[in-house]
């Protein structure tokens, strides 16, 4: 039933997958929305992936986060086409908004779930190693502001909320830190769910930036 059910979503997601692409043009208001449509398709694509790679009940979570982010990219794809028509007035985002937080909810659960040996790993190395990856993710946030300046519009805006991401994750990274030096563990399904987003807005700087 479990192998049933993964076949039906990935051919679901391959159809959608080829709407979206056909839908996307040049130059068009929506295009930014549609874009994103584009990376939660690879994100529900990648969800059913690792159900099949997984057992227990990490299965359904991974399929549930499937058609989360499946209802997220058709949101933003029907306020793409808002916004090629200039209805930007007619957007509602209430229902967007809830998904965010159920799959937020899930990707905490898994994150712990299937990264609870590498969490475990990261707090034996100890607090120096922490620090570290502290000043490496202010780094980060310090070339993103940079680039911020180089850039205009959308895509200003993500380099913004990439510094502002890896600025937090610094902080966890520092309380972590703290936590190693006190003999405490720290939890890391927030930290998780801030790569997720950062992956996606690195994505998308590609996309736009660099042409790939």
């Amino acid at each position: 039933m479990k192998v049933v059910y993964v076949l039906v979503i990935s051919g679901l997601l391959l159809l959608i997958n080829g709407v979206v692409y056909a839908e996307q043009g040049a130059g068009k208001p929506g295009d930014n929305f549609r874009k994103t449509a584009a990376d939660y398709e690879a994100s529900a694509a990648k969800a059913v992936n690792a159900a099949t790679n997984t057992k227990g009940e990490d299965v359904n979570r991974y399929l549930e986060l499937s058609t989360v982010y499946q209802e997220m990219a058709q949101i933003k794809r029907r306020a793409a086409e808002k916004a090629d028509q200039g209805r930007w007035n007619d957007m509602k985002w209430d229902r967007y908004h809830q998904l965010e937080s159920r799959r937020d909810q899930l990707l905490g659960q898994l994150d712990w779930s299937q990264t609870k040996k590498q969490v475990i790993s990261l707090e034996k190395s100890g607090p120096d190693s922490l620090f570290k990856a502290s000043r490496e993710c202010e780094s980060n946030a310090q070339q993103a502001r940079g680039n911020a300046q180089d850039a205009s519009g959308p895509e200003k805006q993500m380099f913004l909320e990439l510094a502002k991401i890896y600025d937090e994750m610094a902080k966890i990274k520092r309380d972590a830190a703290v936590a190693a030096k006190r003999g405490k563990s720290y939890k890391w399904a927030h930290f998780r769910t801030l790569e997720h987003r950062r992956d996606e807005l690195k994505n998308q700087l590609n996309q736009t930036r660099y042409g790939r």
